[in-house]
C-alpha cells in the first residue's frame, strides 16, 4: 500500500513537471510569435533608445536639454542593456523582454513551491500566464511592465516567509527598491515591503535590509539630484515635502512650464468606469484571488500561522496598487487607456495569493460572506459586459425580435435597438453600455445558478455554496483567459506580416538615403514608433521630440521649454531648418504641407516614402525629406 502511494505521488510529480516544462515552452513560443507580429508602440522605442543613450553616455537621465526622463532610470537602463549587449533594434529589445518574462514565471513557480505542498499550484500559476494573451503581450514588449514585474516577482521570492536568511532579506529589499527605481508608481509596494520585513523578520534583519536598500535608493537620487526630484517626485509627493526641502536649501523654486498642452484628452465618467473594468477583465484571475482572500480567508484562525503575515502583505499590496492606479485614472485623463496595462506591473503579487488560498481557504463559508461573493460575481460580470460594449453591442442590438403592438405579435421582425428606441427614447449609442452591461449581468446570474447546481449535486454535504461559487468563478476566469471574453483581439492586435523584419527592412532603406551623423527631425508623434531610429544608430535627433505631442506646448517660453525637455511651435520651425533630414508621417506632415511644398519649396527635397512599418496599418509610413542647406 505504501509503495502504491509513493508511486502515485511520484507519478503526479512527474506529470506536474512535464506540464511545467510544456507551459514554459508554450509561453516562449507564444511570446516569440507575438514579438514578431505585434505593432511596435511608442513606449518601446522610447525606452530602448533612451536606455541606449544613457548607457553609452550620449545623454544622462534627467539632463536639461536632453531627452524626457519621465520614469526612474531602471526603466531605461534595463531595456537599454539589450541594445548595448546584443545590438541595436527592436529584435534584441523584444527577445530580452521575453527572457525577463521567463524569469517572472520562474520566480512565481519557486515561490509557489515554498508556500504550497502541492506541485500543481506552481504549474497552475505558470499556465495562468500562458493562457492570458494580454500579459504575454505586455511582457514580450520592451516596456517597463516586464522589468517592474520581474523585480517584483523576485523581490517577493526572497522576502516572503518566516525563515529567510539575512542575505535573502537584503536581496529582497534591494529588489523592492529596484521596483521603485523602475517605476515611481510602485512606491506603495516599497513602503509596504518596508513594514513587512520588520513585522516578519524583526529589527536586526529588517534594519540590515533597509540600510542596504536605502543606500541604493539614495545613491541613485544623489547622482541625479535635484532634477530627479523635480521630474519624478515634485508632482507625486505632498507639497510640504517640497517646501521643507526648499527651506533646507536642498531645492530651489523651479519655474513652472507655461503654454498650452497640445495633448488634452477629456473623458466621460462612463469611459472611466469602462476602463476600470477593462483592467479587471484582463487580470480577472489575480483580482479574484484578492477578493476571495478578503471575503473568505479565516484571518482569526490563522493569526499565528507562519503563512499569515506574507498573505496579509500580498493582499494589502495588491489592493493598494489597484486603488492607487484607480485614483490616478480618475485624477488624470491622459492615462485613462493605460489602466489595463498598469495591472501588468503588479500582477505577480496577486497571483502569489493562490498558494495561500489553496492551503488555507475553508470549505465552509458563512452565508453573509457568500452573499457578498455572489454580489461581486454579478458586479464583475456586468462590468466586464460593459467593457465589451462595442463588439458585443453590435451583435446584441441588431438581433431580430418579433414586432409587437399593444402586447400583440405582428408579422415580421425588427432590430432590438429599434424596439428600445421606440419604447425608451434612447439612441443607438446610448443603448450600447446598458445592453452589454445587462448581458454581463445575465451571465453572472447564470454563474450563480451553475454554482448552485454544482453545489447541490456534487458537494452539498462537504462544502458551502459560497466555496463552490468561489472555485467555479476562479476556474472560469482561468479557462476563459485566452478567449475574447477576457482577452482575445481586444487586448492583442496581431498582423500576419513579421513586424520585426519589416522594421529592419525599413531601417535598411532609410540608411541608404540618410548618412551616418545626420541630424534628423522626428515628426511622427507616436505612429510609427521612434524604435525605427534604433536602425539608424549613426544619426542624431532633437531628443525632446521623442515623446511626441505629449511634451509639446502651444505658445509659452521657448528657452524654458527647451531646458525642461519640452518643445513648442517655435522650436519645431527652427529645427525644420537645422535638421539635415525630416521624417514625417502623413498626419504630422499635413500641418507642414504648405510650409514644405509652397513657402519653402527650395529648402526641402522629397526623397521617398517608406513602406508601412506595420503592415496592418497603411498610415504607419514615413515621408523622407532632405533639407537643402
Amino acid at each position: 500500500m505504501l509503495n502504491r502511494t509513493v508511486w502515485f505521488k511520484d507519478k503526479a510529480r512527474f506529470l506536474a513537471a512535464a506540464l511545467l516544462v510544456l507551459g514554459l515552452l508554450v509561453y516562449a513560443c507564444l511570446s516569440f510569435y507575438y514579438a514578431h507580429h505585434m505593432t511596435v508602440i511608442f513606449d518601446e522605442g522610447s525606452y530602448l533608445l533612451k536606455g541606449k543613450w544613457f548607457l553609452e553616455g550620449t545623454y544622462r537621465p534627467f539632463q536639461e536639454y536632453g531627452p524626457v526622463t519621465n520614469k526612474l532610470p531602471f526603466a531605461f537602463w534595463v531595456p537599454g542593456l539589450s541594445q548595448v549587449l546584443f545590438g541595436e533594434g527592436i529584435r534584441s529589445g523584444r527577445y530580452f523582454s521575453i527572457f525577463q518574462s521567463l524569469l517572472i514565471l520562474a520566480a512565481l513557480w519557486l515561490s509557489a513551491r515554498r508556500f504550497s505542498a502541492s506541485p500543481w499550484v506552481g504549474v497552475a500559476l505558470v499556465w495562468a500566464c500562458v493562457l492570458n494573451q494580454n500579459w504575454i503581450m505586455y511582457y514580450a514588449r520592451s516596456m517597463s511592465q516586464v522589468t517592474t514585474a520581474m523585480f517584483v516577482a523576485w523581490s517577493l521570492y526572497f522576502l516572503l516567509g518566516r525563515e529567510r536568511k539575512n542575505w535573502e532579506v537584503i536581496t529582497g529589499f534591494i529588489l523592492a527598491v529596484c521596483v521603485v527605481l523602475t517605476r515611481q508608481n510602485m512606491i506603495p509596494f516599497l513602503a509596504l515591503a518596508f513594514l513587512y520585513i520588520f513585522w516578519e523578520h524583526g529589527w536586526k534583519k529588517g534594519g540590515l535590509a533597509v540600510l542596504a536598500g536605502g543606500l541604493a535608493f539614495l545613491l541613485v537620487h544623489v547622482a541625479y539630484w535635484p532634477n530627479i526630484y523635480y521630474t519624478i517626485w515634485h508632482s507625486t509627493l505632498p507639497g510640504f515635502i517640497t517646501r521643507a526641502l526648499i527651506v533646507l536649501g536642498l531645492l530651489e523654486i523651479l519655474p513652472r512650464m507655461d503654454g498650452t498642452p497640445a495633448f488634452q484628452p477629456q473623458h466621460t465618467p462612463l469611459a472611466v468606469v469602462r476602463e476600470m473594468f477593462g483592467g479587471i477583465r484582463y487580470s480577472l484571475l489575480p483580482v479574484w484571488f484578492m477578493l476571495a482572500g478578503f471575503l473568505a480567508y479565516p484571518f482569526r484562525r490563522f493569526f499565528a500561522h507562519p503563512r499569515f503575515k506574507p498573505f496579509v502583505f500580498l493582499l494589502l499590496s495588491y489592493l493598494t496598487m489597484i486603488l492607487l492606479h484607480t485614483w490616478a485614472i480618475v485624477s488624470w485623463d491622459t492615462i485613462l487607456y493605460s489602466f489595463p496595462g498598469y495591472f501588468a506591473f503588479f500582477n505577480p503579487i496577486g497571483l502569489l495569493l493562490l498558494p495561500f488560498l489553496y492551503e488555507s481557504l475553508p470549505q465552509n463559508i458563512s452565508k453573509l460572506r457568500g452573499l457578498l461573493i455572489g454580489l461581486l460575481v454579478l458586479i464583475l460580470s456586468a462590468g466586464i459586459g460593459l467593457h465589451h460594449y462595442r463588439p458585443l453591442s453590435t451583435f446584441l442590438l441588431n438581433l431580430p425580435v418579433p414586432r409587437m403592438r399593444e402586447l400583440r405579435f405582428e408579422a415580421g421582425n425588427v432590430e432590438l435597438w429599434r424596439v428600445i428606441t421606440n419604447r425608451f427614447g434612447l439612441g443607438y449609442f446610448e443603448q450600447e453600455p446598458w445592453v452589454t452591461s445587462l448581458a454581463g449581468l445575465l451571465v453572472g446570474l447564470s454563474i450563480l445558478l451553475a454554482a448552485l447546481m454544482a453545489w447541490f449535486f456534487l458537494g452539498k454535504k462537504k462544502t458551502s455554496y459560497a466555496f463552490t461559487l468561489l472555485v467555479l468563478f476562479g476556474l472560469l476566469a482561468f479557462a476563459l483567459s485566452p478567449t475574447t471574453v477576457l482577452s482575445g483581439r481586444g487586448a492583442v492586435f496581431l498582423c500576419e506580416t513579421d513586424t520585426i523584419q519589416t522594421y529592419e527592412q525599413v531601417g535598411e532603406s532609410l540608411r541608404a538615403v540618410i548618412p551616418d551623423g545626420s541630424l534628423v527631425y522626428w515628426g511622427a508623434h507616436t505612429r510609427p514608433s521612434v524604435a525605427i531610429l534604433l536602425d539608424l544608430p549613426g544619426v542624431r535627433t532633437f531628443p525632446s521630440q521623442l515623446n511626441g505631442d505629449y511634451y509639446f506646448r502651444k505658445g509659452g517660453s521657448t528657452d524654458l521649454a527647451l531646458s525642461l525637455n519640452y518643445w513648442n511651435e517655435e522650436l519645431a520651425e527652427r529645427w525644420l531648418f537645422e535638421a539635415d533630414y525630416l521624417l514625417l508621417n502623413d498626419k504630422e506632415f499635413a500641418p507642414w504641407a504648405d510650409f514644405v511644398y509652397e513657402t519653402h519649396t527650395e529648402r526641402f527635397e522629397y526623397l521617398t516614402t517608406t513602406q508601412p512599418l506595420y503592415a496592418c496599418d497603411n498610415q504607419s509610413v514615413l515621408r523622407v525629406f532632405r533639407v537643402v542647406k
